[in-house]
């Protein structure tokens, strides 16, 4: 009985730190770098970019490519934009890159099946700036695979991040905002494949009137889409294991 006073009259006595419990404060300029690190900035800064390319080529190439008919890869046969196009689908392969990091060091488990789609996305998205759909017959085969892969790898990947960690308190808003989002990109992917080329629809009429049109807002979709979780995923604590009490310390220190 007396051990157990002594023990329980160290326990009282010995000092608590103050940030015992806590997780490390972080500024609002340290908040990627802390948070999401490295992968957290590029995730939010590759989206950003290829929505800026792909407005300043819809700018500085208007009329030579129909945004209503016209697809988005019309653009590698133009004179001056085809390395435009590539920088901005580069630019988003980098920020699904960064995103996978990002998930990676916030919440290893819960994201790992999402981040598996996020990698081949990000590969799809190097072959697609690689062989764009009008470099000819065999580029633009690969091309239009990997662009199918991105087209419906994105809101999968959303919607299982989403279904993943909708248990978790800091994820319970973004998961709806996901599972929004990804159901809003399906159905334009279905509105796409509906009226776009090849499709039945237009191969009743021999016209594709919206066929660019639906695709320009297929491609905002999946760019909002990586968006989004890159603003979970930076905004979401690392997974951190608890602190434990080195063994034997206890003992040691406060039992005589």
């Amino acid at each position: 009985m007396a051990a157990a006073g002594d023990v329980e009259h160290a326990l009282i006595r010995s000092p608590v730190p103050a940030t015992a419990g806590r997780g490390p404060r972080t500024s609002l300029g340290e908040g990627l770098e802390t948070v999401g690190g490295t992968g957290g900035r590029i995730a939010v800064a590759g989206p950003i970019l290829a929505l800026s390319v792909m407005i300043w080529l819809h700018v500085a190439y208007a009329g030579v490519v129909d945004p209503m008919t016209g697809l988005v890869d019309g653009y590698a046969g133009v004179d001056g934009a085809g390395p435009l196009l590539a920088l901005g689908v580069l630019s988003l392969a980098a920020g699904t890159a960064g995103l996978t990091r990002a998930l990676a060091r916030v919440e290893p488990a819960r994201s790992a099946a999402a981040r598996v789609l996020l990698a081949g996305v990000s590969v799809a998205l190097v072959l697609t700036a690689v062989f764009p759909g009008a470099d000819g017959p065999s580029a633009g085969e690969i091309g239009r695979w990997s662009t199918a892969l991105v087209f419906t790898g994105l809101p999968c990947a959303a919607w299982i991040l989403a279904r993943q960690t909708r248990t978790l308190p800091g994820w319970r808003t973004a998961g709806r905002v996901l599972n929004a989002l990804s159901l809003a990109s399906v159905l334009v992917l279905a509105a796409f494949l509906i009226g776009g080329p090849g499709s039945p629809a237009v191969a009743l009429t021999g016209v594709a009137p919206f066929s660019g049109l639906a695709e320009r807002a297929l491609v905002l979709s999946e760019v909002v889409l990586v968006l989004a979780m890159a603003a979970a995923a930076t905004r979401s604590r690392p997974a951190r294991a608890l602190p434990s009490t080195p063994s034997g310390s206890l003992a040691r220190g406060n039992i005589r």
